[in-house]
């Protein structure tokens, strides 16, 4: 898409009625909350038979109802009401590294390990041990085969909807339809077993149940079990995929890597924290230059690589000056906007941090998590 844009433009025409923007102006249109734009076909592979799914909801009155139940829960307040349990993963996480320092190891999965065991933790009140046994039980596979086949169906939807019908006859061939099977089925395993056990900790799962006791009619046990298959689905791999890019970006590039550990040992002595304490997000968040290079790995490396498709409302739009007609799909992609010099500049592909603190009212909505705007 980033050579595609480079050849043709702006706006280009990448099937029958869908275009590819890469004005940035237009994006808060085409995702913002209220603008009539709704999520495109593509979707409806993604949520396949579920009859609640807040990430591939189509109707726009169904979603917004949707969030209204739901959206606190992942409000930054509740969030914080977790970090506990999020500081206990990350510690065992960095005693486990610790134990196999001069060795070489894979970041990327004992980052993807962790990432799962933080989503147990804030979502189950669970560790899935996952860290502790240095291997998943088969659970990445499942979801890699996912999202491979959805995001490739997802444009032939048809497709998908012929399988379920053959299914029965010919069997399952398509791997994303385990998003309506092992993947709620592990969830509502897992949503008994946490029933069972209790819990003291006021996690996401007692969140929702808290919604379900009050409004029992709009959040029936189906779409208590569809959120949590999310959490599982969504929450671990986009966390694995940034804190990655993260690890890579900086690790590779000695100056910043210098730069970072000034900053940290700096923080730690002005706050008086011992070695081997994890930072709190309040610490976290006054360091200029770590937020900087977590943008900036963020904008090098969006955890969300697809283009995530809307419907033009039938009154039409314009983008750069163009009239687009109703009824036409339009989407914009991470990776074009994110590398694009004339938002970023010259150096646009280059991991750089100071760019953020070289202009501070850059604005994170509209430049690094543009398609934050599109995912829910």
């Amino acid at each position: 898409m980033i050579d595609v844009h480079k050849k043709y433009g702006k706006l280009v025409r990448v099937g029958p009625n869908e275009l590819s923007t890469a004005d940035i102006d237009s994006l808060k249109i085409i995702y913002g909350a209220g603008n009539n734009f709704r999520k495109s076909d593509w979707y409806s592979v993604w949520q396949g038979t579920r009859k609640w799914d807040l990430f591939s909801e189509r109707n726009e009155d169904i979603h917004r109802a949707q969030r209204r139940l739901v959206s606190h829960i992942y409000s930054l307040s509740s969030m914080k009401k977790l970090e506990p349990y999020v500081d206990q993963s990350v510690a065992f996480f960095l005693n486990k590294l610790s134990t196999m320092e001069g060795q070489e190891i894979d970041v990327n999965k004992w980052v993807r390990l962790f990432a799962y065991d933080v989503i147990g933790e804030v979502t189950f009140s669970k560790n899935f041990s996952f860290m502790e046994s240095g291997k998943d039980d088969g659970a990445f596979t499942m979801i890699d085969a996912i999202l491979k086949c959805a995001t490739w169906v997802g444009h032939i939807p048809w497709l998908y909807w012929l399988n379920v019908r053959l299914a029965p006859i010919i069997g399952n061939h398509l791997a994303v339809t385990q998003r309506q099977g092992k993947l709620l089925k592990l969830a509502s395993q897992e949503i008994q077993e946490r029933k069972k056990r209790g819990s003291d900790r006021h996690d996401m799962l007692e969140q929702l149940f808290d919604v379900q006791r009050e409004k029992p009619d709009k959040l029936d046990d189906i779409c208590v079990t569809s959120m949590a298959a999310s959490n599982i689905f969504a929450g671990s791999d986009s966390t694995s995929v940034s804190i990655s890019a993260f690890l890579y970006y900086v690790l590779r590039d000695p100056r910043c890597t210098q730069k970072l550990v000034e900053e940290v040992d700096a923080s730690a002595k002005a706050e008086n924290i011992s070695h081997g304490t994890v930072f709190s997000l309040e610490v976290v968040n006054n360091m200029p230059f770590l937020q900087a290079c977590m943008y900036e790995a963020l904008r090098c490396h969006p955890a969300v690589g697809v283009s995530l498709g809307r419907v033009v409302p039938s009154v039409g739009m314009k983008v750069g000056g163009q009239f687009i007609p109703g009824g036409t799909a339009i989407s914009a992609n991470a990776w074009v906007i994110h590398l694009d010099k004339e938002i970023f500049g010259e150096d646009a592909d280059k991991f750089r941090p100071e760019r953020w603190m070289e202009d501070p009212e850059r604005s994170a909505t509209s430049s690094v998590l543009v398609l934050d705007l599109g995912i829910v």
